[in-house]
């Protein structure tokens, strides 16, 4: 590999010092040592204030041993005051050794924290783990403080054996400081000369800043910047090879406090990316397709692109002309699909581009199905079921008989079994095609975990021919460590499934945000269940965050259908703590069904329709399955089913809307909104939901007027005004 070195060209705008960005934590570098030293369980371990930080004392937490009871070491701060709705940034920086577990978390509170302490009402505890880190790393966390806050706590912490030390932690409001790349690697001169180029806005400067550029896996400085005035652009020139991660960090010089990260892949001098069709690299000759679109990006600058060109061949049909290469390179080639042939290549031909003179896309030709429907993904992330976009709206759980029926009388339109035995599951989907559902199947869990690939394709084909067959669940909840769930055991089972029937698409899933991105080529859609009603308080908007992150995991190439919390254990009789799960409100269940489809959700499957009343603990200590099944939502949930009722067939109306391309979407105070535009002869629609619980909200959204406006769903209210909505 090819050394990572670097240096600063530095372009900025100066503006007088100011007052330096203000640390809302009291003690933040821990020099006076007032943070409180807890743990929480009886794993063996110890905490202390050391003088091992980057510059003076250092929380350290030690893991000792994990064996009889669980390691959870923390340091807690002082409660500092906070506006709820107000966006804040945590930092810090940490190293580790061993097998630490790093971790942070949140606490808010909507009661002053002195007079209660722990008992005080809280709002929000998030958590999230930090890497492990063998040299001093910087880390933030940008986050919205949740509706009601008064106060914060923050902890530090460690849950595994092996030590983590932190300091210099900070917080401060989001608009205090932001740093946005605009460049991350352009590249200068051959092979790997390189260009940053940063934004950075503070809001003052008086004890000058600090940018950093560096190497993520040694910690090597590429190039560093220090200044006492406010900058606007810097830029830095530096040398590291395609697909290094590097960490683009901006701090207070004085005290060290992180103020912003960036963590940076550096560009390949050439990229390229399939647009249509991008579903599996698959051509359906259903959808009649004239045209494959793709796109070529060149990272450099124009110096290094001369002489560089690019030709474009699809299939057997003759090479294109040469034409300069560009930095963005938009191609559209029209193809013609012989009789029977089963793949096509796409070639895109380069001159001039080092270490490179062609990218291919050999991409499958699917030919109609012979049976049954076909279900596909289409390039907005739509689902296409025989030609026709379709939003699925539906439950986890329902069984074979009239339980069903109440689900389709309430204008949902899918279902999905955890049963995997083949016939069970057909009789199944005949039950959804009797009352006009689309049905998702589980994947025989005996034949995924140890993949048996001939049993396997013998269970599909039980089922991948039936009418009402919507898609296959492929595993549910998986994490990288358990047996028969790693990313190269499951990327087995989908390629055997997509191979045996390419006509539905596979789902996932997951419950870990981190995994989103770790699972991305085992799915066609991801399937988050983001569950706020848990005893350890979340705020709703737990379900828009998550939202994000799946969208973000997937760069928004697959589709992302959530998995809503419609259960709670609150009703389940001589369960140990009825409160782990907590039983949304109807207000509960509509807030975070339209934070779903404000932040983009493509299908809503809620968990669960079938209801637990009783839990045998004694079938527990045997091991067996404990949650005894009472019966069904409408039956045993009736207030919960009343807001379920209202929202199915809100999502059928809202439905072809939600799946247009070009929507906008933003955050105005706590409104989250969703505009989706025109299509034809149907309307543009706006949804719009109020995250704040305990009060209403009045806001001007920033969108421009619309004529005429009518309130379809819902207990809000909407006019139009000169400069919004």
């Amino acid at each position: 590999m090819r050394p990572l070195i670097g240096f600063l060209l530095g372009v900025f705008v100066c503006e007088p010092p100011a007052r330096a960005v203000t640390n809302l934590l009291p003690d933040g570098d821990f020099e006076k040592a007032n943070w409180k030293l807890t743990r929480w369980d009886r794993g063996e371990g110890r905490m202390e204030f050391a003088d091992e930080g980057r510059r003076g004392k250092a929380v350290k937490l030690t893991g000792i041993n994990g064996t009889k009871a669980r390691i959870n070491l923390l340091a807690h701060s002082p409660a500092t005051d906070v506006r709820a709705g107000r966006e804040y940034v945590l930092s810090l920086w940490h190293r580790s050794a061993g097998r630490a577990a790093p971790a942070v978390s949140i606490f808010t509170y909507k009661e002053p924290w002195a007079t209660a302490q722990w008992r005080t009402p809280p709002t929000a505890y998030e958590t999230r783990r930090l890497p492990p880190a063998e040299h001093w790393s910087p880390w933030t966390w940008r986050f919205r403080v949740a509706p009601g806050s008064v106060q914060l706590v923050v902890a530090v912490r460690n849950g595994g054996v092996g030590t983590v030390w932190f300091d210099d932690v900070a917080l401060f409001e989001a608009d205090d400081a932001r740093l946005t790349v605009v460049e991350p690697g352009t590249v200068t001169g051959l092979p790997d000369k390189r260009r940053l180029r940063a934004d950075v806005a503070l809001r003052s400067a008086g004890a000058g800043w600090k940018l950093s550029l560096s190497d993520q896996a040694s910690g090597r400085l590429l190039a560093s910047q220090e200044s006492a005035s406010a900058p606007k652009t810097v830029e830095f020139h530096y040398v590291a090879p395609d697909h290094a991660r590097l960490l683009l960090a901006l701090e207070e010089a004085a005290s060290g406090a992180v103020l912003a990260t960036e963590n940076i892949a550096v560009p390949p001098l050439v990229a390229f990316e399939m647009i249509s069709p991008r579903y599996r690299n698959s051509i359906y000759l259903s959808q009649k397709p004239k045209t494959v679109r793709a796109r070529l990006q060149c990272n450099a600058d124009d110096n290094v692109r001369k002489g560089m060109a690019l030709a474009v061949q699809a299939g057997a049909q003759q090479t294109q002309l040469w034409r300069p290469l560009r930095a963005e390179n938009e191609l559209r080639v029209p193809v013609s699909i012989p009789r029977g042939a089963n793949s096509l290549a796409l070639t895109v031909l380069l001159k001039g581009v080092p270490g490179r003179d062609r990218f291919t896309a050999v991409l499958k030709v699917v030919p109609p199905a012979p049976a049954g429907r076909e279900v596909i993904i289409g390039d907005h992330n739509e689902t296409v079921v025989d030609g026709k976009p379709f939003f699925p709206a539906g439950f986890y759980g329902p069984r074979v008989g009239p339980s069903f029926d109440p689900i389709a009388k309430a204008g949902y339109t899918a279902a999905l079994t955890y049963e995997t035995n083949p016939e069970r599951c057909k009789a199944w989907l005949d039950d959804c095609r009797r009352i006009g559902l689309l049905g998702m199947v589980s994947v025989p869990r005996p034949f995924v975990t140890k993949l048996d690939e001939s049993k396997l394709r013998d269970a599909i084909r039980v089922v991948k021919h039936h009418p009402a067959l919507l898609a296959y669940y492929l595993f549910d909840e998986p994490a990288p460590g358990n047996p028969g769930q790693s990313v190269t055991e499951l990327k087995r089972v989908y390629d055997v499934v997509a191979d045996e029937d390419p006509y539905h698409p596979i789902g996932v899933c997951i419950c870990v945000p981190e995994y989103f991105g770790i699972y991305v080529e085992c799915y066609d859609m991801l399937m988050p269940d983001p569950y706020p009603l848990v005893k350890a308080r979340r705020p709703l908007t737990w379900v828009s965050q998550w939202m994000d992150a799946a969208r973000e995991a997937v760069a928004d190439r697959k589709p992302v259908w959530v998995v809503p919390q419609a259960f709670g254990w609150d009703i389940i009789e001589n369960i140990p703590d009825p409160e782990t799960y907590r039983t949304p409100t109807p207000a509960q269940e509509r807030c975070i069904t339209y934070l779903a489809l404000t932040h983009g959700a493509r299908a809503v499957m809620y968990y669960c329709y079938h209801v637990y009343t009783g839990y045998d603990a004694a079938k527990k200590k045997a091991g067996g399955f404990p949650y005894i099944l009472g019966g069904y939502l409408p039956d045993k949930q009736p207030a919960l089913w009343s807001a379920l009722e209202k929202l199915g067939p809100e999502m059928r109306r809202l439905g072809p809307a939600l799946l247009r391309p070009g929507a906008r979407e933003g955050l105005t105070g706590f409104v989250h909104w969703r505009k989706m535009p025109r299509a034809g002869a149907d309307s543009a629609w706006l949804i719009a939901v109020n995250a704040d619980e305990s009060s209403a909200a009045s806001v001007k959204l920033p969108l421009a007027r619309v004529k005429p406006l009518k309130v379809f769903f819902g207990d809000g209210a909407i006019a139009a005004a000169a400069d919004g909505v």
